[in-house]
């Protein structure tokens, strides 16, 4: 059980909420090579619904057989990012800024 337990994609953030007393909602997403833009953009349009800074945190273990032919991962890599969602020109504290633009792909309805 303990290792089934530990082989869930979002066992880590429960992790993170347990021994930080985390008690604000978690998302965890897993969707392949499309994981980072999509988590990305979750974190974005909730840090901008709810106006609080959002934790984004991405990683990709290399996997084990034969899931690596799914997901070729050679190296495993992580990453961790603050999101706030601000109006106006960034400000001193921040290290890069952007802008999300949702359009309809061609022939999509909007």
């Amino acid at each position: 059980p303990l290792l089934f337990a530990n082989s869930v994609h979002n066992a880590p953030s429960g992790y993170f909420s347990i021994a930080w007393g985390n008690r604000q909602s978690i998302s965890v997403v897993s969707l392949g090579a499309d994981s980072f833009a999509c988590g990305l953009l979750c974190a974005a349009t909730d840090a901008r619904v709810t106006a609080q800074p959002v934790l984004l945190v991405v990683s990709d273990p290399v996997l084990p057989e034969p899931l690596d032919e799914l997901l070729p991962i050679a190296c495993s890599t992580a990453a961790s990012f603050i999101l706030t969602a601000k109006d106006g020109p960034p400000d001193a504290t921040t290290m890069a800024s952007f802008t999300i633009v949702l359009r309809p792909s061609a022939g999509e309805a909007p």
